[in-house]
């Protein structure tokens, strides 16, 4: 359910040539939860070249850069792609 939801909140703001373009996604950590070894947190940061609807970015020089925190069960894939 998480999963889904965030690739949701990541996928809802691209449209047209946008999501067509390949996005960079960089993992920055994997681990496995201590409390519960059946889930692991992901940590990547997400490439700026997708037109957000919601904020903005608050530098005039530098892109933005989106850290994502993803709690789903270990193994399981990032991006589950639904029709």
């Amino acid at each position: 359910m998480t999963t889904r939801l965030v690739a949701l909140v990541l996928l809802c703001p691209m449209t047209g040539t946008a999501m067509a373009q390949q996005a960079k996604v960089t993992t920055l950590m994997s681990k496995d939860l201590a409390e519960n070894p059946a889930k692991e947190v992901t940590n990547l940061l997400r490439g700026s070249q997708d037109v957000h609807v919601v904020g903005r970015n608050a530098s005039t020089t530098k892109p933005a850069k989106f850290l994502v925190v993803l709690v789903k069960d270990k193994g399981a894939p990032i991006l589950t792609l639904v029709e």
